[in-house]
């Protein structure tokens, strides 16, 4: 995770939209000092599922441990919302990640979805980084 610079708020949003063929996905991102949260979803502003990823202290390369806080009666969701959870605190190396995805049960949607995400995760990191420098 990256540090914050001293002085600077411990809590920072992004809210951004992209479209995937013909519609409009959202994306709210907050981040906090030691974890953060990103939904991911349509202008109906819902949560149907919530996960939490957290990497454990344990042998290199080791996955997160991820588990559902909500949800679950439909499950393909929120094991997307876990996968992307997992993903994202891997990438950080640390940390805890909520996710919570409201898409359709479309695989190609939710392989576009992460990357959009990881992205803009990966270059506020960036920034945030150079701005300790």
């Amino acid at each position: 995770v990256v540090p914050l610079p001293s002085g600077s708020s411990s809590l920072s949003t992004v809210l951004f939209e992209d479209k995937f063929m013909e519609s409009t996905v959202q994306f709210l991102v907050i981040f906090m000092k030691d974890s953060l949260f990103a939904w991911i979803g349509t202008a109906e502003h819902s949560i149907q599922n919530l996960a939490l990823s957290l990497l454990m202290h344990g042998p290199p390369n080791s996955l997160p441990a991820s588990s559902e806080l909500l949800g679950g009666h439909e499950s393909e969701k929120s094991e997307i919302a876990v996968r992307i959870a997992a993903h994202i605190v891997k990438r950080r190396e640390g940390g805890a990640c909520f996710v919570s995805y409201n898409l359709l049960n479309d695989p190609a949607v939710a392989v576009w979805a992460e990357k959009v995400l990881v992205g803009k995760i990966v270059e506020n990191d960036k920034k945030q980084a150079q701005a300790t420098n």
